[in-house]
């Protein structure tokens, strides 16, 4: 399924001792950094995996979250189980 975010947090939930995954959808990069809540969450609860394909991202440690900015299109799958993130990226010349 197709969504529209410009950044998402991507972490591990558990809830009621099962573990999975969630997605917060933002529309603003950095968006850890401004205490803004996010627009949308996906949870995937029992999901056993999550792949990502096709963005840098930046692992935050203090949360052990992924986070992703400058999102030009995102496609989330949930199937088996199993959850797929791919888009496309703005790129940044280093």
């Amino acid at each position: 399924m197709q969504y529209q975010a410009k950044a998402i947090i991507v972490g591990r939930k558990k809830d009621s001792g099962q573990y999975g995954a969630f997605v917060a959808l933002f529309d603003m990069n950095d968006h850890h950094k401004s205490g803004q809540a996010p627009k949308k969450v996906l949870d995937f609860l029992g999901c056993r995996n999550v792949k990502i394909f096709g963005f840098d991202c930046k692992f935050m440690v203090g949360g052990a979250d992924i986070v992703i900015n400058d999102i030009e299109s995102l496609d989330i799958e949930d199937k088996d189980m199993r959850i797929t993130i791919k888009g496309k990226q703005k790129k940044h010349a280093s």
